[in-house]
Order: C-alpha cells, then structure tokens, then sequence
C-alpha cells in the first residue's frame, strides 16, 4: 500500500477522535476511560482482558498488531493499514515514537478515513480501511489476555 504523506495523515489527524488521558483533559471523542481500562486499550474485568478499539493508544494499537503477527491471523501486508494509524506526526515535524498516553477511537478513525477516500477517489485507500475497519471489529471485545498473578 502507498501511503503520501499530505493525503495519508490528513484523516489520521482528526482531533475529535483523540482522547487525551493525561492531566484529566478530554476531548470530544468522550470522557477518560474509567479505571478498569488500561493505556493499551484492553479493559480488564477482574483478571480477564478485552480488547478495545475504541479506547486505545497508539503503542497499544502497536502490540496488538504485533501479537497479531507473532500469532499468524494477519500478514504483514495486512497490517500496514493499521501501522499508517499508529503513527502521529506533530505539524512540527519531529516524530517521538508511539504515544501511550492519549486514547484513541481506531474505528471511529477508519470510519473517517472511508469518508475521506469516498470524497477524495481513493478507492484503494478505501478499501484498504474497510478491511482494517471489519477486523476491528471482528476483534473488539475479544480476549487479549489473563492475568494469572495470585
């Protein structure tokens, strides 16, 4: 997949869709997780935790997509959709790694860049989002691990 620069960023930006959890500031994408929510995006219920795209941070996005890999459900080529969302390059330029504090709606995000295809005929970026988009999907809410700590 080919990613621009301009055009790839420009969806991926949307400030609406970044929560920030740090310092007790929200933005319109909702209120701070509560507090069985961890920074990776996976709510905990007791020992059991669950995936949560819509409450997740850059570097949680990062290792799921990662354990996803190591695990074989999805290719590398698969993954570069999700690898253009985890990354966040400030106007300044000056990329400091994947942030583990601000809380993101992934899906909410792919939703948006759809738009933007749809409107910029960008059927491959599309297509590529509606896929990313139903593996989220597929995915949400599912297991990510146990805590097995006594």
């Amino acid at each position: 997949m080919n990613i621009s620069g301009a055009n790839a960023y420009a969806y991926l930006q949307d400030a609406s869709l970044v929560k920030r959890t740090n310092a007790g500031t929200t933005s319109s994408a909702g209120s701070a997780p509560d507090a069985s929510s961890t920074s990776a995006g996976q709510a905990s219920e007791g020992s059991i935790q669950t995936t949560d795209f819509t409450h997740m941070t850059r570097a949680g996005l990062a290792d799921w997509v990662n354990a996803q890999i190591k695990s074989g459900r999805m290719s590398l080529q698969d993954s570069s959709t999700f690898v253009s969302m985890m990354v966040k390059i400030p106007v300044n330029g000056g990329y400091t790694g994947l942030d583990s504090q601000e809380s993101v709606n992934f899906m909410q995000l792919a939703q948006s860049g759809m738009t933007w295809a749809q409107q910029n005929n960008d059927p491959e970026m599309l297509k590529h989002l509606q896929t990313a988009l139903g593996v989220m999907q597929a995915n949400q809410g599912q297991t990510a691990g146990v805590d097995l700590t006594v």
